[in-house]
Formats: C-alpha cells, structure tokens, sequence
C-alpha cells in the first residue's frame, strides 16, 4: 500500500514539474510578447513621427512658394485692374465727348427755343403763369396722354375730392355730397373759363406759338436722351483712342498669366522633385532607428512564434502523459500538490481517490 502511494506521489511530482516547466515556459513568452509589443510601439510612433515630420515640412514650404508667387500674381493683378480702370475711366469720358458732340445742334436749338420762348412772353406781356409747363398741359393739351391727364384731374377735383372730405369729416347725406361735387364742378370750370377768357383767348396765338416750342424743346430733350442711351449702350471702342490703354491692359494680362505659369510649373517641380529630396533628408536622420527597431521586432517576433511552438508541444506531452490521470483541469502546480497533501494525510491510496477527494472539496 506504502509502495503505492510513494510511486503516486513520484509521478504527481514529475507532473507539478512538468507543469512548472510549463508556467515558467508561459511567464518567459508572456515578457517576450510584451516586448514585441514595446517594441512594435516604438516603431510605430517613430514612424508616425517621420511621416508629420515630413507631411509638414512639405506643406508649409509648398506653401511659402504658394505664397511667394500668388503676392507677385496679386501685385500684377491689381496693376491690370488700375489700367482697366483708367481704360473705363478714358471711355467714359470719351462717351460724354461723344454725347455732348453729337448733340450740340440740338442742345444749340433747344436754347434758341427756350430764348423765343421767353422773348415771345415778355414781348407780349403775357402772364407770368403762362411760364409754367402744367399751363399749357391743362389749358392747350396736346395728344391723348395731356387729354387723358386732364380728364382725370377733372375727375379727382369734381368727383372724387368731396367724396374724400365727406369720408374724412364723417358726413353721409347724399344731399351734402351733391352740393359738393356741385360748387367743385362750379369752381373748376369758372376757374378754367375766366382763364380760358382772359389770358388763353386773349394770347391764344402767342400761346400757341409758345405751346410749340415747349413741345419742341421736349423733343429735343428726348432725342438728347435717346442718343445718350444709344451712345451709353454701345460696347465699340472705335471713338475713343483707346489703344494704349489696351497695349497696357494686353501687357499685365501677359504678366499674370506669365507669373501663374511660373507658380504652376514651381509647384509641378517642387512636387515632383524637392518634396522627395525633403522626405529623404527628414528620413534619414531616423533610418538606422526604425531600421534598428524592425530588425529587434522581427527577432522578438521570431522569438515568440518559437515560444509558442514550445508551449504548444509542452502542453500535448502534459495533457497525453497526465490528462488522463489527473484531469486537464488540475493541471497545475496548485492543485498537483493539493492532491499530494490528501495522499500523504492517508486520505487515499491512488490518484483516482485523491483527485476524486480534492474536486470534491474544492466544490
């Protein structure tokens, strides 16, 4: 029975060392990991570090040549602006030449009318209301437009008028409202016949003549500003001796372009060329220690995958040589001896026992 238990025990203590081996095995690749992993860290924002390094070197000296050029672009830009205003500034002045040249005769004619028509009234001691335009709209019309207008003041003075005073004094008797348009109607035509008899009849001819020249100087007004319009209008060039402002305008036009293709053909080089030159001196200076860090993370790498093989091949030979004994689950050094402890004690005098007793009370 003694004899039993001794060669028991023999065996769980080749099992707890075997097991041992294995932890010890596991704890050695668990720091190996953990350096590929400080490693693998380190290598990361090392590389991290270059590539900003590099993304803003790169930016901020594209963007000082950017820069550089797109102030030379902005100072030729703002010359080709000055010279197209001064070119806008020379055409519009040389409109106004135009306009006033080629409205002198009428301009000339409209004053001689207006003189006539001044020279005409005081000669014929006419009065003095007969200077106002609206006289002759209301007292000598002409056209449909000064007919029509008339008609409606007529009706506003007759009609609607003393229906507005009645609304605003808030009198509603038809009888008050007929009277009004009564002494309105009788006010607007005595005030229109005694002009009519004493200064229309009594100056009609001179009135008339008057009237006509009026009428004329309005349409020479308005042949004035129909030239104006056609004149303002008219996007020609042709009058206005404007080739040297177009030489200068040509000649800024060919500056911008000529500074913008420098800038383009500036950054196609710096892109294709100083970039690359900047990122291999920025990755130079921390080649040899990313170079250094992958080759340690290769041989830790490396390292681990062995440490894994190990531990696997170590774990089959523990589960096929003591599984079946002890139990895959008591595979450790912990429950290894506490079944040792209940075959000393007595407590059993196989392993099967002592397994069965320790599940038991560990439950």
């Amino acid at each position: 029975m003694e004899a039993a238990v001794e060669g028991a025990i023999v065996f769980l203590n080749k099992a707890k060392t075997d097991v041992s081996d294995l932890e010890q095995t596991r704890s050695e690749a668990q720091t190996l990991n953990s350096d590929r992993i400080r490693i693998q860290k380190q290598l990361s924002q090392e590389e991290k570090a270059v590539n900003d390094a590099v993304s803003a070197t790169v930016k901020k000296r594209r963007d000082e040549i950017s820069t550089s050029y797109d102030s030379e672009i902005g100072k030729a830009q703002d010359k080709l602006r000055k010279h197209k205003n001064k070119k806008e500034k020379a055409k519009t002045e040389g409109k106004k030449e135009r306009i006033e040249y080629e409205t002198t005769e009428l301009r000339e004619e409209s004053r001689q009318l207006k003189n006539e028509f001044a020279s005409i009234l005081k000669k014929h001691r006419v009065p003095g209301m007969c200077k106002n335009r609206w006289f002759y709209t209301f007292f000598m019309p002409a056209g449909f437009g000064e007919h029509l207008l008339v008609a409606l003041v007529d009706i506003l003075l007759v009609i609607l008028l003393p229906f507005a005073i009645c609304m605003i004094i808030g009198v509603e008797n038809n009888l008050i409202l007929t009277s009004l348009h009564a002494v309105f109607f009788i006010a607007v035509m005595g005030s229109c016949a005694y002009i009519y008899q004493k200064v229309v009849y009594k100056h009609y001819e001179v009135l008339k003549r008057a009237a006509a020249l009026l009428r004329h100087q309005e349409r020479n007004a308005a042949d004035i500003k129909k030239i104006a319009r056609a004149i303002n209008s008219d996007e020609g060039e042709e009058y206005y001796d404007l080739e040297d402002f177009n030489y200068d305008i040509a000649k800024a036009e060919a500056m911008v372009e000529e500074i913008s293709k420098k800038k383009d053909d500036a950054l196609e080089q710096f892109d294709t060329v100083t970039a690359r030159v900047i990122e291999d001196e920025i990755r130079e200076g921390s080649r040899k220690k990313i170079s250094d860090l992958k080759r340690e993370l290769a041989k830790v790498s490396s390292e681990c995958a062995e440490m894994d093989e190990v531990i696997r091949e170590m774990t089959v030979k523990l589960t096929d040589r003591y599984a079946g004994m002890i139990g895959k689950e008591n595979l450790s050094v912990d429950s290894i001896n506490g079944v040792i402890k209940i075959l000393k004690n007595g407590e059993a005098v196989t392993i099967t026992e002592a397994v069965s007793i320790y599940t038991t009370n560990k439950l």
